[in-house]
């Protein structure tokens, strides 16, 4: 089994493919999950004020505890829209990527769900233009 940390290597170079292609059919996804990275955003930026403020600014606390139920809120709508997606398959694909080489392979729901102890990682992908929108880790 590939190292924690030669995992995170790997994640972190296939996030950095992620990305929009221009298929109709993921427009309200693509605008879905636009809106949950700016609710991150701002998330991150209230967390680094929170963190300066644990005494006192309750305030600012309600208002890092909003942001982040809207951030919960978003991420459920963007996974749940995707869930909707998958209904349809030419809508997306999954993608299994060897954790040892560059080898991939197509996979479906069910076979991430038997999978998903041996710490996979898998892309969803466009499966008209095969653009990489998010990479799925455990």
């Amino acid at each position: 089994m590939m190292e924690y940390e030669e995992k995170e290597q790997v994640i972190a170079s296939l996030e950095r493919q992620n990305g929009v292609c221009g298929c109709q059919h993921l427009s309200t996804l693509y605008a879905i999950r636009d809106k949950a990275v700016q609710t991150q955003k701002k998330l991150e930026s209230l967390s680094k004020k929170v963190g300066k403020h644990i005494i006192g600014d309750n305030s600012l606390k309600g208002r890092y505890k909003i942001l982040y139920n809207k951030f919960e809120q978003e991420s459920e709508e963007y996974y749940g829209e995707i869930l909707t997606l998958f209904q349809e398959p030419s809508n997306l694909e999954l993608i299994l990527h060897s954790q040892a080489s560059s080898e991939t392979k197509k996979i479906n729901l069910l076979t991430v769900q038997e999978i998903k102890f041996t710490s996979p990682i898998v892309t969803i992908n466009c499966a008209r233009c095969v653009q990489q929108i998010d990479v799925l880790d455990n």
